[in-house]
């Protein structure tokens, strides 16, 4: 697997200890970009996506609701709404909101199957706040950096007793590798950084 395209950092931009190869370290960034948009709920770097939304239709329980709402945030534009009979909802017919979905001009009708059944919809759409890796924020960029330098550190067999370190200027306690992988709750440091970017759903 290759660094992902909308990775928070590049590999150029910190070291890590000559034991951890390049491919290594992309695999922990590509840990540490996925771990942080999971929890902020926000997409940093601009993609591509293809949202399904599935569970609605002439007998679902989203039937006639007012927001379809997406995975990742924020969108900044949509290419498409389609669902499975082929059928194409006009752009018109909703407006774009950044932080939530789409909201229909009045009530999303239902979405037909490929066989006039209950179907979903396919949202194409571009979602992420920054154009490139390069201009991330250096807090998150950092927050970024100590998460991986975690897992390396995890990668190198650190456990045993809490242990205290400092990755930049944050200062990181965890108890065992387990604690500082990718399974791990986030240090208060990096929390702390991390928690003014959360997307908060309504």
């Amino acid at each position: 697997m290759s660094l992902l395209a909308y990775a928070l950092v590049d590999p150029s931009e910190f070291s890590l200890p000559a034991s951890v190869t390049s491919g290594e370290k992309e695999l922990m960034i590509n840990a540490a970009t996925l771990a942080i948009e999971k929890y902020t709920g926000r997409a940093f770097v601009t993609r591509t996506v293809t949202n399904e939304e599935q569970g609605v239709g002439p007998n679902g329980y989203k039937y006639g609701f007012k927001t379809l709402t997406l995975n990742w945030l924020p969108i900044t534009a949509v290419a498409s709404v389609i669902d499975d009979a082929s059928i194409t909802v006009p752009a018109n017919d909703y407006a774009i909101w950044k932080y939530r979905g789409l909201e229909h001009v009045g009530h999303w009708p239902a979405p037909l199957g490929q066989y006039g059944d209950n179907g979903k919809y396919k949202v194409t759409y571009s979602a992420g706040e920054y154009a490139n890796t390069a201009a991330v924020p250096a807090d998150v960029k950092q927050a970024a950096i100590g998460y991986v330098k975690l897992l390396a550190a995890g990668a190198a067999g650190a456990s045993g007793a809490v242990q205290s370190k400092t990755v930049g200027n944050l200062s990181i306690t965890y108890a065992t590798a387990a604690d500082a992988g990718a399974g791990g709750l986030f240090p208060a440091g990096i929390r702390s950084i991390l928690d003014g970017y959360r997307i908060y759903r309504t």
